[in-house]
């Protein structure tokens, strides 16, 4: 369940502590990065910790999210144990095209 806030006072979350995901995407430490840009461009224009922090989580929320819930999604499908759903998701996985798992995977490479 997603953290509601992010920042506490004085205190703001930043990465896994405040979107924690699973590490089938391998996105772990690129979202910490990420936020650690977005928080600063903020810091550097708001007029206050607090607009500061409000923005960036309203900035950053939902691309976050978005990675936590396909990384999780990528987990059950990877971590499946019947032989016959492992068979499907194998012949599956052979014949996607590419260019769908390049679409799939745009967001994540967009910094804003």
């Amino acid at each position: 369940m997603p953290l509601k806030s992010w920042s506490f006072g004085p205190v703001v979350l930043i990465g896994d502590a405040a979107h924690a995901s699973t590490p089938n995407l391998g996105q772990g430490r690129a979202q910490a990065i990420e936020d650690s840009w977005v928080l600063a461009e903020k810091i550097a224009t708001c007029q206050s910790r607090r607009q500061a922090f409000d923005r960036f989580q309203a900035s950053r929320f939902a691309k976050a999210q978005k990675v936590v819930d396909m990384s999780w999604q990528i987990g059950k499908v990877t971590n499946l144990s019947n032989s016959m759903a492992c068979k499907i998701r194998d012949t599956m996985m052979c014949y996607t095209p590419s260019f769908v798992a390049k679409q799939q995977f745009r967001f994540i490479y967009n910094v804003p």
